[in-house]
């Protein structure tokens, strides 16, 4: 239950982001967020919405949530693989179809 809190807690964060392209936010200068080890953060932003994932290294799914939807989704992945910009390909909830809900 934690790191879903976390993972929440992350997403919301993730609401300051203004780039339009997918963003690699545990590296982004201009935020005060740092991210758990092992730990990715992507994000996502058009004009008037955004999406966000993370995962961990060693989970097996993808937490996501977007600014149009209010529930979290989730995928599976396997387990030691990482996240890229490539697993966020929208900036809405359309991101994740076919994704379970928590």
């Amino acid at each position: 239950m934690r790191k879903i809190l976390i993972i929440t807690l992350s997403l919301v964060l993730l609401s300051v982001v203004f780039a339009f392209a997918t963003t690699d936010v545990t590296t982004y200068p201009t935020l005060s967020f740092q991210a758990s080890s092992n730990v990715k953060v992507f994000a996502s932003s058009a004009a008037q919405t955004y999406a966000a994932i993370s995962a961990h290294l060693n989970g097996d799914r993808i937490f996501g949530a977007s600014s149009n939807e209010t529930v979290i989704r989730y995928t599976s992945k396997d387990t030691g693989t990482a996240i890229t910009a490539s697993n966020l390909t929208k900036s809405d909830s359309s991101a994740f179809s076919g994704w379970s809900s928590l």
